[in-house]
């Protein structure tokens, strides 16, 4: 494609000067990264320079006008993106300014452009959108190749693909092995889908969500797998059970639904809203325990037949008036917080279950009889997960 769209470019000086002056890459400066966040060193921010002159249209004799337009509309395209991309990289807005450096590069394929796409995604922390970047530099033509401009080549080939190596041991890869006779129809990871023909694919590391769904109704897998950094996996999906069939047109198996995805956060939360109730209901009874005892301490009796204690002398109300009212609040606020923690309890109890209830036995009560078990080994280097 790169080469398609040079064919379309005659080459004038013009042009080839714009290019140059618009393609001073980001420089790279290595930084040491703090023992405590661990990860790998990443390029420092960048003090690039301006353009040495604005972009001209490059001019032709004899050449075709409306060419001649459309390709100044290219550079200017280019140079304002790149331009754009290299103010907000200094800015630090380093996601935007790597979106900005792939609209330049969609311009004009220059290799400072691409290279620039990758500094900046893995400044902005993607490492996933860095690698795939970084894998489409090490595409570009060589230097040596003849007829290839040294603005569209790959002139710093070894220094991506350092960078390349460093990322892939951050990410994850998974790749798809579907067995003779299955027919997949859709593959979601973490909620998006990914079509067949993009395996393999690279995935943050961390926890992820795969859903197969086949070409019948009912057929249906989903399973959360955990991805290392600078692992690869290969998921192989076996065949799937035939979903039952009422009579000959009558209504298929029901197809069971996906847990949701904030049942389980919603668990955490319920779990820790209780213990806090259930922190704020001791305090409470013991303060309750408290203000009863004192009560019980300076209650006294000036009948001295009945006395259990007597009121000190001289005579006067020694009634606990303040303790008795606070006794009297302490069990209030105590009785609605065992009512405010017991109903966190319940509630939270059955989110718990519905949240960790295992998959094959809400397909069970729903009636759909596809089997869906995982099975992971390791295999080399990698790890082969059996859907």
């Amino acid at each position: 494609m790169i080469r398609a769209i040079l064919a379309l470019m005659p080459p004038t000086r013009a042009l080839l000067t714009t290019i140059c002056a618009a393609s001073l890459c980001l420089p790279a400066w290595s930084v040491r990264a703090a023992p405590e966040e661990g990860d790998a060193p990443l390029p420092a921010a960048p003090t690039p320079e301006a353009p040495e002159s604005p972009p001209t249209a490059p001019s032709d004799v004899g050449g075709d006008a409306r060419a001649d337009d459309l390709q100044d509309a290219m550079v200017r395209a280019f140079t304002e993106r790149f331009q754009e991309g290299k103010f907000l990289f200094n800015r630090g807005s380093y996601a935007q300014a790597a979106m900005e450096f792939e609209r330049a590069f969609a311009a004009i394929p220059a290799e400072a452009a691409l290279f620039n796409v990758a500094l900046s995604y893995e400044r902005a922390g993607d490492r996933v959108s860095a690698a795939l970047a970084a894998r489409k530099y090490m595409l570009l033509p060589d230097c040596g190749e003849a007829g290839v401009k040294p603005e569209m080549c790959g002139a710093r080939r070894a220094e991506v693909q350092a960078q390349l190596e460093r990322l892939m041991a951050q990410i994850g890869e998974l790749r798809l092995e579907i067995s003779k006779g299955v027919v997949l129809r859709e593959v979601s990871i973490n909620g998006r889908k990914v079509a067949i023909g993009d395996f393999p694919v690279l995935v943050a590391s961390g926890r992820i969500d795969i859903e197969l769904v086949g070409a019948l109704a009912g057929q249906r897998r989903q399973r959360v797998i955990d991805v290392r950094p600078g692992e690869r996996q290969a998921i192989v999906v076996g065949p799937f059970d035939r979903p039952d069939i009422v009579g000959g047109d009558g209504p298929r198996a029901r197809e069971p639904k996906p847990r949701p995805k904030w049942l389980r956060p919603l668990f955490w939360s319920g779990v820790s809203l209780t213990a806090a109730s259930g922190i704020a209901m001791a305090t409470m009874g013991g303060l309750l325990i408290r203000e009863g005892r004192l009560v019980d301490e300076n209650l006294c009796d000036r009948d001295p037949a009945t006395a259990t204690k007597q009121c000190p002398d001289p005579p006067g109300d020694y009634y606990p008036h303040d303790n008795v009212r606070r006794e009297a609040q302490y069990k209030t606020a105590t009785n609605v917080l065992v009512g405010v923690t017991a109903g966190l309890a319940v509630i939270t109890t059955i989110v718990g279950i519905v949240a960790f209830t295992g998959e094959d036995a809400r397909r069970k009560r729903n009636g759909s009889t596809q089997r869906a078990s995982t099975r992971v080994r390791w295999q080399g280097a990698g790890v082969l997960v059996h859907f």
